[in-house]
């Protein structure tokens, strides 16, 4: 309601007065994806790459790490707007919220280990050998 007020050079009283009223109502809107039918092609043979042909079960991915760099988009995927009576919201799509504009931040990825044969005192040296993951992976920002 701030941005609004002074975005529109008022007070927040006015704002909140048509709020009140009902002249002036929140709306909330995402950003669509706009799917080819190519793309949901390409998703479904991704998917059924992982699908184990002896056993038609989908194959365990407790081995599968995915560690990427860590992207921010300039734009969030969720805006609300203060629209009056009958106005509509800006229209936002794009190919689908991939094509957000991105920055880069350098982080590192580290992964957590735990050692399950005994749960109650995990020592600082321990081999390779007794620690298993436990699932968690930190993303932690790099200071320069």
């Amino acid at each position: 309601m701030r941005r609004t007020a002074v975005a529109a050079a008022l007070t927040r009283y006015p704002v909140s007065a048509m709020l009140k009223e009902g002249r002036l109502h929140r709306r909330s809107t995402r950003i669509k994806p706009a799917l080819t039918t190519e793309n949901k092609h390409m998703r479904v043979e991704h998917v059924l790459s992982y699908i184990d042909d002896a056993t038609h079960n989908f194959e365990p991915m407790e081995n599968v790490i995915h560690i990427d760099e860590k992207w921010f988009n300039q734009d969030k995927n969720t805006r609300t707007y203060m629209l009056l009576e009958g106005e509509l919201p800006p229209q936002r799509d794009r190919k689908s919220k991939n094509f957000i504009p991105k920055f880069k931040k350098p982080c590192t990825g580290i992964k957590h280990s735990c050692n399950h044969s005994q749960p109650e005192e995990v020592p600082i040296n321990t081999s390779k050998k007794d620690t298993i993951q436990d699932g968690y992976i930190t993303v932690s920002s790099i200071r320069s």
